[in-house]
C-alpha cells in the first residue's frame, strides 16, 4: 500500500486537533453559560420546529435550568402563539444560587402564559428561593395567567405589558424585587398581584413578597378588575402610578388582613384621571398597622380610600380637589368601616374651605360611619372609635 504523503497525515491531524478544540470549547460553554445569546437560541433550536413557539421557549428555559450558575438567553423577537403555558427555569436542587436573566426583545406572548409549578411551600420557599430572575421588554396577552412566579429572590422584572388576561401577572414570596416600568392593559380579573405564595403550607406568615420596589405603573383598565394588589407584603414602596382608560373596580388594593407582619406600606405619586368603579384605593389596616398614601392628583371625582380594620391611614398630599357634577362622586370622597381607623391627612387641599372631619368628605350606611374628629394630644385609635387628624399647611 502506498504511504499517505506528509502533507495528507499533517491534514488530517489538524482536523482531529480542530474537532477536539471544538468539542472542548462546546463543554466550556455549557458548563460557564458563556455562549451568546443568539448563538444559545440558535443551538437550542437545532432539535425544535421554528413554528412551535412554546417548545422553542421550553427549550430555551431548559437550558438556563442546565447552567451551574443560570445564565442568559434572549429569545427571538416575534409573537410566540403557545399552545400551553411554558413553565420557568427551575431550580433542580438548592445547592447553589442560580440567576436566570430572560430578555424577551420586544416579543409578544399569546393564548398561554409562563408559570411555575412548585405547589408545596417547601418547594417553594427551600428550593425556588435560591434563583433569581431578570426578566425584562415583553408583553403577554389573552392568557388565563401572563406570568406566575412563585418563590425567587434578589429579581428584577421590568418593562413589561400584561393585557387582556385573566390575571396579567402573579407574584408571590418574590423578596428583595424591583419592579419597574409596568403596564396591566384591560385585564378581566386582576392586572398583577404581588403577595403570598399559593400551595400546601403556605400562608402570610411565611409566603409573602417582602420588600418590594415599585417603579412606575400603569393601568388602563376596562373599569371591570382589580388593577394592582399588594397582599399582606411588609416593607414595600410603590411609586409613579397612573390610573387611565375607563378605570377599574379598585384601582390599588392593599391588604394586610390577619397579618401580622404587614407593618407599614407606602404609595406615592398617584395620578387618576378617570373614575374607578368602588373605590381607587382599598385599605385593609390590621394589627395598627400604618399604610401611606401620598402625593395624590386626581382629575375626577373618586371614593378615593375605601378603609378597613385597626391601624392608621395617611392621607398626605392631596394637590387638587376635582369638582365635576357628572361625576358618581363629583369631588374626592372616602369611606371609613369600623372603630379602628386612625386617619390622618397632612397638606390636603380642601374643597370649600372645609376640613376633612367634616360629613362633607365621608359617605356613610351600610356599616360605614364618620370618624371622630381627634381630641389635643390624642396620639393613637384605642378610643373605641375611628378618629380623623388634620394637619393643614397648604391652601384651598
Amino acid at each position: 500500500m502506498k504511504k499517505e504523503s506528509d502533507f495528507k497525515i499533517a491534514l488530517k491531524s489538524f482536523a482531529v486537533a480542530a474537532a477536539l478544540v471544538s468539542l472542548i470549547l462546546w463543554i466550556v460553554i455549557i458548563l460557564t453559560g458563556s455562549l451568546n445569546d443568539q448563538s444559545r437560541a440558535a443551538y437550542i433550536s437545532k432539535a425544535v420546529a421554528p413554528n412551535k413557539d412554546d417548545l422553542y421557549l421550553d427549550s430555551c428555559f431548559r437550558w438556563l435550568e442546565k447552567m451551574p450558575s443560570g445564565g442568559t438567553t434572549r429569545i427571538r423577537a416575534k409573537e410566540y402563539n403557545l399552545t400551553r403555558d411554558v413553565i420557568l427555569p427551575q431550580m433542580i436542587n438548592k445547592t447553589t444560587r442560580k440567576k436566570f436573566i430572560i430578555d424577551m426583545n420586544g416579543s409578544k406572548i399569546f393564548k398561554y402564559g409562563w408559570k411555575d409549578t412548585a405547589t408545596t411551600w417547601e418547594r417553594i420557599h427551600n428550593v425556588n428561593t435560591f434563583r433569581s430572575f431578570i426578566i425584562r421588554n415583553g408583553e403577554f396577552n389573552g392568557s388565563d395567567v401572563g406570568l406566575f412566579v412563585q418563590g425567587c429572590q434578589m429579581n428584577i422584572f421590568e418593562n413589561l405589558v400584561f393585557a387582556g388576561c385573566r390575571t396579567g401577572a402573579k407574584f408571590g414570596l418574590c423578596l428583595q424585587t424591583q419592579m419597574n416600568l409596568i403596564e396591566e392593559n384591560q385585564n378581566r380579573d386582576t392586572g398583577v398581584y404581588i403577595g403570598c405564595a399559593v400551595g400546601i403550607g403556605c400562608d402570610a406568615s411565611n409566603s409573602q413578597s417582602n420588600n418590594v420596589t415599585l417603579t412606575t405603573f400603569r393601568s388602563f383598565g376596562a373599569g371591570n378588575a382589580i388593577a394592582l394588589i399588594a397582599d399582606r407584603v411588609s416593607g414595600s414602596r410603590w411609586t409613579n402610578l397612573t390610573n387611565e382608560g375607563a378605570g377599574a373596580k379598585y384601582f390599588l388594593y392593599v391588604n394586610g388582613q390577619n397579618s401580622n407582619w404587614m407593618k407599614s406600606f407606602v404609595a406615592q405619586d398617584i395620578h387618576i384621571e378617570c373614575e374607578n368603579r368602588i373605590a381607587c384605593i382599598y385599605s385593609y389596616v390590621d394589627g395598627y398597622a400604618n399604610f401611606k398614601f401620598s402625593n395624590i392628583f386626581a382629575q375626577h371625582g373618586n371614593l378615593l380610600v375605601d378603609g378597613y380594620g385597626t391601624g392608621i391611614n395617611v392621607i398626605d398630599n392631596i394637590n387638587y380637589m376635582p369638582n365635576i357634577a357628572t361625576d358618581k362622586y363629583p369631588n374626592l370622597a372616602f369611606r371609613n368601616h369600623g372603630t379602628g381607623i386612625w386617619w390622618q391627612f397632612v397638606d390636603c387641599i380642601r374643597y370649600g374651605g372645609k376640613p376633612y372631619t367634616n360629613n362633607f368628605y365621608w359617605i356613610t350606611g351600610n356599616g360605614a360611619t364618620v370618624p371622630t374628629p381627634s381630641t389635643p394630644g390624642q396620639l393613637n385609635c384605642n378610643y373605641g372609635n375611628a378618629r380623623c387628624f388634620e394637619i393643614v399647611n397648604v391652601k384651598e
